[in-house]
């Protein structure tokens, strides 16, 4: 049996697609774990309808504590072999968790991945997954890479996995901060589909700029190149520290915006100055230069130019927006 955790949080427009495109799976076998994160419009509802529709639904009403809480109470409660995740705004292709079943059994993964596709309003873009057996040390380096995909939803897990490892409470960017850790003694593998889809919402976290959610981007990307710099290849290093780059470069381009938090933007600053050429890595695009070595002046005049910066890329590129 696979557990599927879908948190829910004021999704009402998203929430019958998500929920029928998991009722409706080819593989049969799920127990779907629905966890009412304190939604004030009609999503609750919605999940005790569709509870009523299917026994497989398990509805979970709780208060607000945010999407690492809602995750976390599903696994508590998942029986399970497999664990799979589906944010409620997205969907899935019909047969998604057969084919990844399937792989897994055929292969004896831990971890199986497939593509996924960003929906935009008038585009989609795909992203593809790995397409080879990784094993070891060699999973974690294809992380760091890129090669393996950052994310949670796009995979079936072992439920082994989670075991010990839980979502950090209270934090966004929680995924940078679990799969590391859950994938890093896994046997990982991926098919070469795409039956993800991951809806672009302008209100979506990588959209919000609050002074949190840079904190939070910041602290998951510098914690995880702590955790890993004395374990992982030069290279693989390297790439912990382009990510931690990136989110400086965010940090900077909307802090001007943010209430400002002395202490935060020190050590960001502290941690540019330190890692970092004065005008960074010379394979970085400029714009991430720029904005890295903007980082090293713990200035107002600094934070403004960056913004200024990151609003012309947005008018010229939009694509290079941060």
């Amino acid at each position: 049996m696979i557990s599927i955790i879908v948190p829910v949080y004021n999704v009402e427009p998203y929430l019958r697609k998500c929920l029928d495109s998991i009722l409706d799976q080819t593989y049969r076998d799920l127990e779907i774990l629905v966890i009412d994160d304190g939604s004030t419009d009609g999503s609750g509802k919605i999940c005790d309808e569709y509870a009523g529709k299917d026994d497989r639904i398990k509805v979970f009403h709780t208060e607000n504590r945010g999407l690492s809480a809602a995750r976390n109470l599903g696994l508590d409660n998942a029986t399970g072999d497999w664990i799979g995740f589906v944010d409620s705004d997205d969907w899935i292709e019909l047969d998604m968790y057969e084919v990844l079943l399937r792989k897994a059994e055929k292969t004896g993964a831990d971890v199986v991945e497939c593509g996924f596709i960003k929906d935009y309003r008038l585009s989609s873009e795909e992203v593809s997954a790995i397409l080879r057996i990784a094993s070891g040390a060699d999973t974690l380096e294809a992380l760091i890479t890129g090669e393996i995909q950052g994310t949670v939803w796009n995979k079936i897990w072992k439920k082994k996995l989670f075991n010990t490892n839980r979502f950090p409470e209270g934090q966004e960017f929680e995924d940078i901060s679990t799969v590391y850790k859950a994938i890093q003694n896994a046997v990982v593998t991926g098919v070469n589909v795409y039956s993800y889809h991951y809806t672009q919402r302008k209100d979506g976290i990588s959209q919000n700029h609050s002074v949190k959610n840079l904190m939070d981007n910041w602290n998951s990307h510098r914690q995880r190149y702590e955790e890993l710099k004395e374990t992982v290849s030069t290279y693989a290093c390297e790439q912990l520290l382009n990510d931690c780059a990136y989110a400086i470069a965010r940090t900077w381009v909307w802090y001007l915006r943010c209430e400002h938090i002395p202490k935060f933007i020190d050590s960001v600053s502290r941690f540019a100055c330190s890692q970092y050429p004065i005008m960074g890595n010379s394979s970085w695009p400029i714009q991430l230069r720029v904005c890295v070595f903007l980082a090293r002046i713990n200035h107002p005049f600094s934070y403004r130019l960056a913004y200024v910066i990151n609003q012309i890329v947005r008018y010229l590129r939009p694509e290079k927006y941060y």
